[in-house]
């Protein structure tokens, strides 16, 4: 092995790799989700729609729905609420969101339309305002502009609803404790301590005692008479029927003894004398 010979061997030189350049795209900024200002009362400060909302799940997809007519995305279940919340009306100089709205209306369900109407606090209408245009114009026209029905507060109304049913109740509850402990005491009344007085009470007690044993014996009896009077009604029956066929079999009887006698009659006349 020779060291020399192998030092005078050329190396092979390297192939050097060309350099690729990498340039990174940049990805579209997402665009953030605004609620613009519109003409009428913000949502959540109209009391009875936020009281209708509250009774909403944040999943319900009927409020995707809305959000969608509001802002024309279906809307996230953690932020939904607080959107809807937030809307004071369509933007008036946006023709995109109000023809949306429009076109959603009309593709609408009439029980969809009552959905909205009871969620907007607007009357669902009977006769021309109860027909599907009316609904659709009545929404259409509040989704504009927001505002307050009028109506009475459901939600005050509601309160006093469950006050009244929760004085009722202990109203309920206390007659029927009066009720129990007023039983309690003539159950378990005071008992006598005097001599005189607890044989009194004892002498009254046998008397009653003695008067109920009397009335028992009477009824037993009277339902011994009552169960024996269709026997003997029976059994009388019985006899007038034995008494009917012995006097038609006499009756038979009788009627053969006279055949007899009539057969035997022309026989004696046909005798010569």
């Amino acid at each position: 092995f020779d060291r020399n010979e192998m030092a005078e061997e050329p190396r092979e030189k390297r192939e050097r790799k060309a350099t690729v350049e990498v340039y990174s795209v940049a990805s579209p900024t997402k665009k953030e989700f605004v609620i613009p200002e519109g003409a009428g009362t913000k949502v959540g400060d109209i009391p009875n729609v936020e009281f209708a909302l509250g009774k909403f799940r944040s999943d319900d997809e009927f409020l995707k729905t809305v959000h969608r007519l509001m802002f024309g995305t279906p809307g996230k279940a953690t932020i939904i609420k607080k959107n809807i919340r937030a809307f004071s009306g369509l933007p008036q100089d946006d023709e995109k969101a109000t023809g949306r709205a429009e076109d959603m209306l009309k593709r609408a369900f009439n029980a969809t339309l009552n959905q909205l109407l009871d969620l907007f606090d607007l009357p669902r209408g009977s006769g021309e305002e109860g027909k599907k245009e009316a609904k659709e114009k009545r929404i259409f026209d509040w989704l504009m502009k927001p505002t307050q029905s009028g109506n009475k507060n459901l939600k005050e109304a509601a309160e006093a609803k469950r006050e009244k049913a929760a004085k009722k109740r202990d109203r309920v509850a206390a007659k029927k404790e009066k009720a129990a402990s007023k039983r309690a005491k003539v159950s378990t009344g005071k008992l006598p301590d005097d001599v005189k007085a607890i044989k009194a009470e004892l002498n009254a007690l046998a008397a009653r005692q003695a008067a109920l044993l009397k009335k028992l014996e009477k009824a037993i009896e009277g339902g011994a008479k009552k169960k024996a009077a269709p026997k003997k009604k029976a059994a009388a029956e019985d006899s007038e029927d034995e008494e009917a066929s012995d006097e038609e079999e006499e009756e038979e009887e009788v009627a053969e003894e006279e055949d007899a006698e009539e057969e035997a009659a022309p026989s004696q006349k046909e005798e010569p004398p």
